[in-house]
């Protein structure tokens, strides 16, 4: 069985001039649509990883609808850290520090 890439040559070098043009515009397009699909799985797999490491998420075990609630105050929490304009390890002095808690927290 040949690989995709030596039926791409077979494929190419079986066509004419004229239709060469055509299917390089239909290659580029199915290379682009692919980028885009893997881009948009690794920036899910990325926030998933981020919250696992966070907040020990894939450890926890979860009832009816406190996954969802759960999940909801993660990102929340993650928004606000990154939307502080602390400096240095924001996580860590929030794990620490009561006061920089609560302004973490408070909207």
């Amino acid at each position: 069985m040949q690989t995709f890439a030596e039926q791409m040559k077979t494929y190419v070098a079986d066509q004419s001039i004229e239709n060469l043009e055509a299917d390089k515009i239909k290659v580029t397009s199915y290379f682009v649509c692919l980028s885009a699909f893997r881009n948009t799985l690794e920036i899910g797999n990325n926030l998933h990883w981020l919250l696992a490491a966070t907040f020990d998420e894939d450890s926890t075990r979860k009832k009816k609808n406190t996954a969802l609630n759960f999940l909801l105050f993660c990102k929340f929490a993650l928004m606000q850290i990154n939307r502080s304009n602390r400096k240095g390890s924001k996580k860590m002095k929030g794990r620490w520090k009561n006061r920089m808690k609560h302004s973490l927290l408070s909207c």
